[in-house]
Parts: structure tokens; C-alpha cells; sequence
């Protein structure tokens, strides 16, 4: 995952790359995080995907557009699910894009935020 994972591989030196594998080498490292996506694939087999209520707070959508894990297909359901979702995609950056991309991940997050202070939908009591 983190040679082929991002789209560019030499973001994650040897040394950062074993640290990373080391944390998730022990079955009880990485069961927590296999989980979710079980569940997930589950629940979307079965049909039983659960009803949440529509975001109504401004959210932002960073995706990467060479993410082998996540396609770009999966950008749509999102809207479904945020009423006020800004999606910012990241041209030639794979599935880690705060690695990736700090730079333009960092100057997209602080437009976002400028553009949304103050910007708050009260609750429903």
C-alpha cells in the first residue's frame, strides 16, 4: 500500500515505510481498521446500509484522483449525504494526499475555511 498506494511512491522513504508497516504488522494492530471496511462491505452486500441524517454543516471533500483504493466514482454518493459539500479533487495524487500534496492541501483547507467562518447551521433541538 504505501509504494503502490501513493502516485508518487518516493513521498514515503525506506525508513517511513518501515515504521508504517510496523505499526500495523501485529493481527491486533490492524483488526480495528480491517473491521470497518468488513462491516462496510457487509452492510452494502446485504442492503442493509444505514439511514443517517444529511450533513447540514459546510463540509469539505479533498479526493485524489489516482487513488487505487478509493475510485473516482466514489466521489457522488457523498453529496447524497452533505447538503453544503465543496469537493476539491487532486490531480496526480494517490491515496495519501496530506503526503502527496501538503502544500495544495493545506491552501485548499484555509480557502475553505476563510470562505465558511462563521458559516453554521444551528443544530435541530
Amino acid at each position: 500500500m504505501f509504494r503502490g498506494g501513493p502516485g508518487r511512491p518516493e513521498i514515503f522513504a525506506p525508513a517511513a515505510r518501515e515504521a508504517l508497516r510496523e505499526s500495523v504488522a501485529r493481527p491486533e494492530d490492524v483488526r480495528p481498521m480491517l473491521e470497518y471496511y468488513r462491516r462496510s462491505v457487509r452492510r452494502a452486500l446485504s442492503g442493509a446500509l444505514p439511514v443517517y441524517p444529511p450533513v447540514r454543516q459546510p463540509a469539505l471533500l479533498l479526493w485524489a484522483e489516482r487513488d487505487a483504493a478509493l475510485g473516482n466514482q466514489l466521489i457522488a454518493p457523498h453529496t447524497r449525504f452533505a447538503t453544503d459539500l465543496t469537493i476539491r479533487r487532486l490531480p496526480d495524487c494517490g491515496h495519501f494526499v496530506q503526503q502527496e500534496r501538503p502544500d495544495a492541501v493545506n491552501a485548499l483547507l484555509a480557502g475553505w475555511l476563510r470562505a465558511t467562518r462563521g458559516v453554521v447551521t444551528p443544530s435541530p433541538e
